[in-house]
């Protein structure tokens, strides 16, 4: 209960956020924008429907889309989205009514926009939900295509966006376009903070007593591969594991005081999942390891 509802929190500050970046930057402004958004606002360009009506029934079709396509569980938390967006968009209307426009600076709004929607919809998105739109869309573009939600939300954005550049200013139409680029791109780091990793490759005459250094200190588990050196022809094991970010720079310290001279390759990895990483590890075999 308490996993879920700080769960069902995190979402709620990624909704605030968006509401913030349409509320105080994009609808004061006067940029065009995407999304769900976006095509209501292209609908009440003809028709005499409030955007937060066209807004909640648009909503309510893509709910029914993602709980047949995506799962009862991501429906659910995409519910949420839907009750949390119109609630803290209608609060904070009222409190820009009473402080006005942040700034007059349309660079600046962009940015500030771009900010709140990247990471509104990247917090959301990392919980396993979707703002209650067409970002379902991109969920499950990613999920059963492995397709980036940052091209996704891209494509998505300016599909939407197309219809009201006929009928806006090109500093609206330019600096919707570039809140759309940027909040996209951002999305994707949302997502991975927390879950990038860092791998590292060790060559070293002393590989055993690296090997254990990485799996006793460390508490860190290791991969050894059978190498064979290009011009010496020498067989060795190569030491392979994953870490976090933090514990990078005290492992390769160790490694290079056991042997100064190592050959150490270190690459980033976008996400790692498993034993130590997204499970708790095997307390028995811990003990049995160290012991």
């Amino acid at each position: 209960m308490k996993k879920e509802f700080g769960r069902l929190f995190r979402i709620f500050i990624g909704n605030l956020l968006q509401a913030s970046g349409s509320v105080f930057f994009v609808i004061p402004a006067g940029f065009i924008t995407g999304g769900m958004t976006g095509v209501a606002l292209v609908l009440n360009h003809f028709v005499e429907v409030p955007v937060t009506v066209l807004v909640v029934a648009l909503s309510a079709v893509f709910l029914v889309f993602g709980f047949f396509a995506l799962g009862k569980e991501f429906a659910l938390h995409s519910l949420a989205c839907t009750i949390m967006y119109p609630l803290c968009f209608n609060l904070l209307s009222l409190v820009q009514e009473r402080v006005g426009m942040l700034t007059e600076d349309p660079a600046l709004n962009a940015l500030c926009a771009a900010l709140c929607y990247g990471i509104g919809i990247g917090t959301i998105m990392k919980e396993g939900a979707a703002s209650g739109g067409l970002d379902t869309i991109a969920v499950l573009l990613n999920r059963k295509a492995g397709v980036s939600m940052s091209k996704s939300l891209n494509a998505i954005e300016i599909l939407t966006m197309l219809p009201q550049a006929f009928y806006s200013s090109k500093q609206s139409i330019l600096c919707g376009v570039l809140i759309a680029v940027g909040y996209s791109m951002l999305v994707d780091t949302v997502i991975a903070r927390g879950k990038s990793m860092i791998q590292i490759e060790i060559l070293s005459p002393e590989y055993e007593k690296i090997n254990e250094t990485i799996l006793t200190r460390f508490d860190r588990g290791t991969t050894l591969i059978h190498v064979e050196g290009g011009f010496k022809r020498g067989e060795s094991f190569e030491i392979q594991t994953v870490v976090r970010p933090r514990e990078f720079f005290a492992i390769k310290q160790a490694v290079l005081e056991i042997d100064p001279s190592a050959f150490v390759i270190v690459g980033n990895v976008s996400e790692v999942d498993g034993r130590g990483f997204t499970m708790r590890k095997n307390a028995s075999e811990g003990k049995k390891r160290n012991g």
